[in-house]
């Protein structure tokens, strides 16, 4: 008789999945499961458990009518949306980890990785970690291995959605959907602070609508001797493109040239200068993120969620896109995250 790893080895940890795979374990079979995502599947993690949170939430307002209908007195009422996502998520992972808790006073093995069948008796997954394939940046050649039990992934999407990596059709879906925005910045350096100086600014912001868009004054070291800096451009979208066809040296001179219409000091007080163009850096293509209501609904729970043995963290998975308060906030929350689901483990 043929010998195999498991009795009975189940793809996909929901409802149907655990009980099978519960049971069989509990009447004495060798059993595995493996689940990409959180354990609980479709109705517990994405369909009737939420559902029945976003029916009860939207009947209490009917509720509260009737109620003054039967002589109660109702006082001022308000709804908080994050509040009851909380609440929601909260009772989502409590069932969830009930589940993995009964997997495992049963006996089964549960595997948080891909699994896909190769033939009636061989399944394929990486269970044991992950592997990072890269080459020297300067020759594309020199290929090197780093393996780890987990990645937690911080690359731009516009650059992951450029290398192969082995996820859900769901999160490589939302990996390319999701485009990153044009912007320039350029730095000016003067002889002298000449906007205290001469004009009386203090920090600040001039806008223009010029493709240089904005000046920004230092909000520091006022009435300071010696050379100062500003901020002559920061542009988006049109304007970011445009000045983007511009050499460096090129858009420097157009931040003094633009900038002498509402500062005549620029062009005699200028020393030197820098200039960025975010969406033509090779390593990130773009300043940040683009959320749009719609791409948040359908992809930013499947690109947040761990998915195998990889979970992605930055400034584009928060609700601040483009802030590093952003980067810390979506960084502490992916570890977290990995913590919990390591220790459940």
């Amino acid at each position: 008789m043929a010998k195999y790893d498991y009795d009975l080895f189940v793809i996909g940890a929901g409802s149907g999945g655990v009980r099978a795979a519960r049971l069989a374990a509990l009447g004495g079979a060798k059993v595995g499961i493996a689940e990409e995502h959180r354990v609980g599947g479709t109705c517990v993690v994405r369909g009737c458990i939420p559902k029945k949170f976003m029916v009860y939430a939207s009947e209490v307002t009917a509720q509260l009518k009737t109620a003054r209908g039967y002589g109660w007195t109702v006082g001022e009422t308000s709804f908080d949306w994050p509040a009851f996502l909380e609440t929601k998520d909260m009772e989502i992972a409590r069932l969830s980890g009930i589940y993995v808790k009964n997997l495992q006073n049963a006996g089964a093995e549960l595997v948080h990785a891909r699994a896909r069948l190769a033939d009636a008796h061989t399944v394929v997954m990486d269970d044991k970690g992950v592997t990072v394939t890269y080459v020297d940046a300067k020759t594309g050649k020199d290929p090197r291995q780093v393996k780890g039990d987990w990645c937690v992934c911080t690359l731009p999407l516009p650059i992951l959605n450029q290398i192969e990596v082995q996820v859900s059709p769901a999160m490589k879906e939302g990996i390319g959907a999701i485009s990153y925005a044009a912007a320039v910045k350029t730095g000016l350096q003067f002889k002298r602070r000449f906007w205290e100086e001469d004009d009386h600014i203090y920090g600040g912001i001039s806008f223009t609508d010029q493709p240089i868009k904005q000046i920004a004054y230092p909000n520091f070291g006022y009435n300071k001797p010696g050379k100062g800096v500003l901020l002559g451009t920061f542009a988006f979208g049109n304007a970011a493109f445009e000045l983007a066809s511009l050499s460096a040296a090129d858009r420097v001179k157009a931040a003094v040239d633009q900038g002498s219409h509402l500062h005549p000091q620029y062009k005699s007080e200028f020393e030197n200068g820098v200039s960025w163009s975010w969406h033509r850096a090779p390593f990130i293509q773009g300043c940040a993120a683009e959320w749009t209501a719609e791409q948040r609904a359908k992809h930013y729970r499947n690109l947040a969620e761990i998915n195998g043995r990889i979970v992605l963290a930055g400034d584009h998975l928060s609700q601040l896109s483009g802030w590093q308060e952003g980067a810390i906030l979506s960084a502490l929350d992916s570890i977290s995250r990995l913590h919990h689901r390591v220790v459940a483990a």
